[in-house]
């Protein structure tokens, strides 16, 4: 819609829609409230989304489509003080997959949808508080969650396995609304190898059509799920769900091509509505949109961005930063294991998740996915050798035997990694820009090599050969896993919301994305965004 076309007063703003803010966009319209959805991307057909490997987001190569772009800075404040900023072009690696937009990382992310496990909502309870961290429990349970699960696994399309490991690992009603993508070779492999490692081995659970749903294909395999749009639309996110849903009840109105640069609000807690710029044909202009109520799920660093630049909110905004550490190991091995069929991952096994009392949460282990030549070249240079010359030409030659394995390791929150305001740099508006500051935690190292060591083991018993390994603890970056910046507590002492997600010391000005992650799990968190935006939605 147009700027000039707004209604003088809706009764909710959602700021992002993406996986966060479509959720609950959809929920309220549907409970019969009048929203505005603001998204800050233009239009972008799927087409102008897939094809370009080097412009695909997993790659960062050069200016992606998705954003951000030039004139959208961000600053990376590393451990000995010196500052790095990111343009937004040709850098893009290190926003992740936080694709700016229409359905945000869930237009171009693979889709794997995992519930958090019971643990996962009470860390510091099960393993403690160590020196130097934030770590603290959720201020409710998973059985809180399970009934919002159930609706995001049905409500976004999941494929998976209710009778695996994986499906069996959290207490459920009711199984998944799809069939598990079907095996293949490298599936097959692995779990075989688990076997013989005495492990479980599973199906990864996909926010893909397996079978024809929703008016939508089912999955044809091809193997750019990871940083593009899907080619048949078989894969599922905010952007074909809950969007056109909330669109559907005549109740919602999107603004797209749109900046919240400010919430307006009277300095004692209430909130009257939020001023931004908005692209037109004839350049960009200010517009203004009243609510009773601001719910923002902008990312998580956006999200702290804006609410900070709005002089909202305790002394817990920004801080709690977090994503997750990463352990790898890439091998060479016997021919045509691995597959270049998609989604990419097959395989998991969830036995190393919360497998240790004296450890820190472990996390999920699944084969890992080099799809593209330009990430197998990258990996090679990573890995193994330079990437010219002969050791490079004879990497490239046998990746089609290259297999791995990585974890998804669960991050403990370090008291020094925040998102603040830049005192100096800017974006092209003149909006102050994120500053990311802070290093990985020593409970979180020591997670990543002991998920690094289990990586090593599994790929071995598949008949891995040659095997490398690589523990990336956290980056002081703003990936696709970001997660704390406006956490979740019973009490303003120790997080940023309230557990209904409205922000300490407002009244009407709430939070629905990974912003409110108390503690981010050991797997990818997008359903348990979408599962808790539904849930804020039905409190309202």
């Amino acid at each position: 819609m147009d700027a000039g076309a707004l209604a003088d007063h809706y009764d909710v703003i959602v700021v992002g829609a993406g996986a966060g803010g479509g959720a609950v966009a959809a929920e309220l319209s549907e409970r019969g409230r009048h929203v505005l959805l603001i998204e800050r991307a233009r239009p972008i057909r799927n087409g102008d989304l897939r094809g370009n490997h080097l412009q695909g987001k997993r790659t960062g190569l050069y200016d992606v489509r998705v954003g951000p772009h030039a004139g959208n800075p961000r600053v990376l404040e590393h451990a000995d003080g010196s500052a790095e900023v990111l343009r937004g072009e040709g850098d893009s690696l290190a926003y992740g997959l936080n694709a700016m937009v229409l359905g945000g990382g869930t237009r171009v992310w693979q889709g794997m949808s995992w519930r958090f496990w019971e643990q996962d909502f009470r860390m510091a309870s099960t393993y403690g508080v160590p020196a130097g961290s934030t770590l603290a429990d959720w201020p409710f349970g998973y059985e809180e969650l399970e009934p919002y699960y159930e609706r995001a696994e049905w409500e976004l399309g999941v494929a998976g396995d209710a009778d695996s490991a994986v499906g069996r690992a959290t207490r459920r009603r009711r199984g998944y609304p799809m069939p598990a993508m079907p095996g293949d070779r490298t599936r097959d492999t692995f779990t075989s190898a688990a076997g013989r490692l005495g492990i479980s081995a599973s199906p990864i659970p996909f926010a893909i059509n397996t079978v024809d749903r929703a008016g939508r294909q089912a999955c044809v395999r091809c193997p750019q799920c990871i940083g593009h749009a899907c080619p048949v639309d078989a894969k599922n996110g905010a952007q074909n769900t809950f969007v056109p849903r909330a669109l559907a009840t005549g109740r919602t109105d999107l603004l797209l091509g749109a900046q919240v640069t400010s919430i307006q609000h009277d300095g004692g807690g209430t909130a009257s509505g939020v001023v931004g710029v908005v692209a037109g044909p004839d350049g960009e202009r200010e517009f203004r949109a009243r609510a009773d109520r601001i719910i923002v799920a902008a990312g998580t660093i956006e999200t702290a961005r804006l609410l900070l630049a709005s002089g909202l909110g305790n002394e817990w905004v920004g801080r709690n930063h977090m994503t997750h550490g990463v352990a790898l190991a890439m091998a060479g091995t016997a021919p045509d294991i691995k597959e270049t069929v998609g989604p990419g991952h097959s395989v998991a096994t969830v036995d190393f998740v919360h497998h240790d009392p004296n450890g820190w949460g472990g996390g999920v282990i699944f084969d890992a996915a080099l799809q593209f030549p330009y990430d197998k070249a990258q990996a090679g240079r990573q890995l193994a050798a330079e990437p010219f010359g002969h050791a490079h030409k004879a990497w490239m030659r046998d990746t089609p035997n290259l297999v791995g394995t990585m974890s998804m390791v669960q991050e403990i929150p370090h008291e020094q990694t925040r998102v603040s305001l830049d005192p100096v740099v800017t974006d092209r508006r003149g909006m102050p820009a994120a500053r990311l500051r802070g290093t990985a935690h020593e409970a979180t190292k020591a997670n990543v090599a002991e998920m690094a060591r289990h990586c090593s083991d599994w790929l071995e018993a598949a008949g891995g050969r040659d095997i490398v390994t690589r523990e990336l603890p956290i980056a002081v970056q703003g990936q696709e896993h970001s997660a704390g910046t406006a956490r979740l507590s019973a009490d303003p002492a120790d997080g940023a919301c309230d557990p209904t997600g409205r922000l300490w010391g407002t009244r009407n000005v709430y939070v629905a994305d990974a912003s409110l992650h108390v503690t981010n799990g050991g797997f990818n968190p997008a359903l348990t965004v979408i599962a808790n935006a539904l849930r804020v939605g039905a409190l309202m």
